[in-house]
C-alpha cells in the first residue's frame, strides 16, 4: 500500500498482468441460453444491425453439438450447415462471434474423449456417467484439449472468442467427477480442486497465442478463477442466477468485493439467468431487465444472457423499454474512448475500472460499506436502483464538488441527497476536475475515434491519459500505440492537449476535439452537444484553449 490500488498492484505484480482485450469486447454482447440454429442466430445479427441498435458480439452458447458429443467440437450439420458462412456474415457486418467450450468429454463414438483417456488425460468420474473432465493440471493435456478445439472449431470456423463454462468444475453432467479419488498432475484433486480453472484458462491463452487465429487477441469469459487467472486474458461472470430484484441487487456488492480481489473484469446475465419461463412481456420484467442493463452500462463487460428472449429489438420489451435500453447502449458506445483508455490503464498500472468507494476515498470511513454505488473509473460515480418501483435514491456524495451527468448541476459533497431516477435513467456524477472523452454515436466499438467531445468538470485541476492502439492484434506488447495527455488548469481555465506519445499503424494523423465546459444543461447525458466552447484541430503537438 498504503493505497488500495497500490496493493491491487502488488497483488498482479506477483501473480500476473493483465492483456488487453480486442476493443470489441468493451461493447455490447448478446447471447441466450440458447440459440439451437444458424438460421436462428443469423436473425440475431439482422435483428441488431437492421433496427441500428449498438453491438459488438453474439454468441453461440452450448449443446450446438447434439446429437454429437460432449467434448466433439462439432456443429451439428442439420442445425449449422455452413458455420464459416455464418461468422463471415458476422464479420461482415462487424460483430464478433463467441463459442461456448465445455472441459468436459463424453464416451459416445467421440476421437477426442478416445485422444485424451488413451494419454490419460482424463479425470476419474467415479462412476458410469460417460462424462469426464479433463485434466486441466497437466501442460500436456493442455495442449491437447487446445489442439482439439482449435483445428475442429475455433479457427476452422473463425471464432474470435471463446466462453469457457462450467471452469469450477461442476458436476455436470451428473457424475462427471469425483474430487476425492481423482489424480491430477498434481496430486489428488481434492486438495487443488480450486486450481482447475486456472489451467483451463492457461491452455487456451497459450494455444492462442502459439496456434491460433493471427491478429486476433483473445477474449476469454469463464465462470470462475482463482489467483493469477487474470494474467490469461479471462473475464469472469456471476454464474448462474436467478432473475429478480433481490438477486440483482447481490451482483452489485459481489462484483465490488471480486474488483477488490485484484481481478479486473467482471460480468453478470444481465435479467438473471433462470429465466427460461417467464414472461419477459410483463411490465415487471420489463423493469427488472431495464434496471439490471442500467447497471452492467457500467460494467468492465456488458453482456446479456439468460433463459427466454432478450434481444434488445424484440417485442417482449414495450416501446419505452426499447428507448431506454437504445438510451444506455448508446451511452455505452459514447464512453468507448473512456473506457478503452480505462482499460489500458488496467494493463500498464494495475488499475481497477469498477472500483468501490474506498479505493477513491480510504481515509472517509463513512463510505467503506456502501454496497450499491461505486466508480467507474475515475471520472463517474454509478449509482444503480435495485428495487421495483423507485422513482428516486438516497445517494451518497464523497467529499468534493459532484456533477449531475444528466443536467451538469453541481453539488457539494459531504453528505446524502436524494436524487431522482425515473425508469429511463439513473444518477450519475461526475467528480469535479474530471477530463471525460465522449466519442461519436456509433453502432460497435471500432467503426470511429473521431471527433471526440471532450467534456471538462470545472471546480479542481485534472487529467486524462486518452489511448489508441489498432484495436486487436498484440502490436500493443511491442509499443504499437499512442497517448495523448489532456490536462486541465482549474484556476486558469485552460486545457492543455500534450503532444502525442507513439504511433501504431493505421492511427489518424489529425484528430478533432470539440472540447465543452460543462454546466447547466450544456455538455450533459447522452447527446452529441451541438456547440462545442472551442474545437482543437490536433496534429499530434502540444496546443492549449481557454475557456471562459
Amino acid at each position: 500500500g498504503p493505497t488500495m490500488d497500490q496493493v491491487i498492484a502488488a497483488y498482479r505484480n506477483a501473480t500476473g498482468g493483465t492483456p488487453m482485450f480486442p476493443k470489441w469486447a468493451y461493447g455490447l454482447f448478446h447471447s441466450k441460453d440458447k440459440y439451437a440454429s444458424q438460421k436462428e442466430i443469423l436473425a440475431v445479427k439482422d435483428g441488431y444491425r437492421n433496427n441500428k441498435i449498438p453491438i459488438d458480439c453474439i454468441v453461440q452458447d452450448w449443446d450446438y453439438w447434439s446429437p454429437s458429443a460432449w467434448g466433439s467440437h462439432v456443429m451439428d450439420p442439420g442445425k449449422y450447415p455452413d458455420p464459416k458462412a455464418m461468422l463471415d456474415a458476422f464479420h461482415k457486418a462487424n460483430i464478433h462471434g463467441m463459442i461456448s467450450i465445455w472441459p468436459v468429454f463424453q464416451n459416445k463414438s467421440n476421437p477426442n474423449f478416445d485422444e485424451l483417456n488413451k494419454a490419460g488425460y482424463l479425470l476419474d468420474s467415479g462412476g458410469s456417467s460417460g462424462h469426464q473432465f479433463f485434466d486441466t493440471y497437466d501442460p500436456e493435456a493442455q495442449k491437447m484439449f487446445w489442439r482439439q478445439q482449435n483445428e475442429q472449431l475455433v479457427s476452422k470456423y473463425g471464432w474470435d472468442g471463446i466462453w469457457a463454462d462450467n471452469t469450477e468444475p461442476q458436476d455436470y453432467p451428473a457424475g462427471t467427477i469425483n474430487r476425492d479419488t481423482a489424480n491430477t498432475a498434481l496430486g489428488k484433486m481434492a486438495l487443488v480442486v480450486n486450481a482447475f480453472p486456472i489451467g483451463h484458462s492457461k491452455a487456451l491463452w497459450e494455444g492462442w497465442r502459439s496456434t491460433g487465429p493471427k491478429g486476433k487477441r483473445l477474449y476469454i469469459l469463464t465462470r470462475s478463477d482463482t489467483a493469477g487467472q487474470q494474467r490469461y486474458g479471462s473475464s469472469t461472470w456471476s454464474g448462474d442466477i436467478d432473475c429478480n430484484f433481490p438477486t440483482y441487487a447481490k451482483q452489485i456488492p459481489g462484483g465490488l468485493n471480486f474488483m477488490a480481489s485484484g481481478f479486473p473484469y467482471w460480468t453478470t446475465d444481465i435479467g438473471g439467468y433462470w429465466g427460461h419461463d417467464l414472461d419477459w412481456s410483463t411490465s415487471a420484467n420489463n423493469e427488472l431487465f431495464t434496471r439490471w442493463f442500467q447497471y452492467g452500462t457500467f460494467s468492465p463487460i456488458f453482456r446479456v444472457h439468460g433463459g427466454g428472449s432478450r434481444e434488445l429489438y424484440g417485442n417482449q420489451w414495450s416501446a419505452a423499454t426499447k428507448a431506454n435500453l437504445l438510451k444506455f447502449d448508446n451511452l455505452r458506445y459514447r464512453l468507448m474512448p473512456y473506457i478503452y483508455s480505462l482499460a489500458w490503464k488496467v494493463t500498464s498500472q494495475s488499475y481497477t475500472i469498477m472500483r468501490p468507494l474506498v479505493f477513491d476515498y480510504q481515509n472517509d470511513s463513512s463510505l467503506f460499506d456502501i454496497k450499491d454505488q461505486f466508480l467507474f473509473g475515475p471520472a463517474l460515480m454509478i449509482n444503480p436502483v435495485t428495487a421495483a418501483g423507485v422513482t428516486s435514491r438516497s445517494v451518497t456524495l464523497p467529499a468534493g464538488t459532484w456533477y449531475d451527468f444528466w443536467t451538469g448541476a453541481s453539488k457539494e459533497g459531504g453528505s446524502k441527497v436524494t436524487m431522482d431516477a425515473p425508469l429511463s435513467s439513473i444518477p450519475i456524477l461526475v467528480k469535479a476536475g474530471s477530463i471525460l472523452p465522449m466519442g461519436p454515436m456509433i453502432q460497435y466499438a471500432t467503426e470511429s475515434v473521431d471527433p471526440l467531445e471532450i467534456r471538462i468538470y470545472k471546480g479542481k485541476d485534472g487529467s486524462f491519459t486518452l489511448y489508441d492502439d489498432a484495436n486487436d492484434g498484440y502490436d500493443y506488447e511491442s509499443g504499437a500505440y499512442a497517448t495523448i495527455e489532456f490536462t486541465w488548469d482549474d484556476a486558469a481555465g485552460k486545457l492543455t492537449v500534450g503532444a502525442r506519445k507513439g504511433s501504431y499503424e493505421g492511427m489518424l494523423a489529425s484528430r478533432t476535439f470539440n472540447v465543452v465546459l460543462v454546466g447547466a444543461n450544456k455538455g450533459v447525458g447522452i447527446d452529441v452537444t451541438e456547440t462545442a466552447d472551442e474545437t482543437i484541430t490536433y496534429d499530434g503537438s502540444e496546443t492549449s484553449v481557454t475557456l471562459k
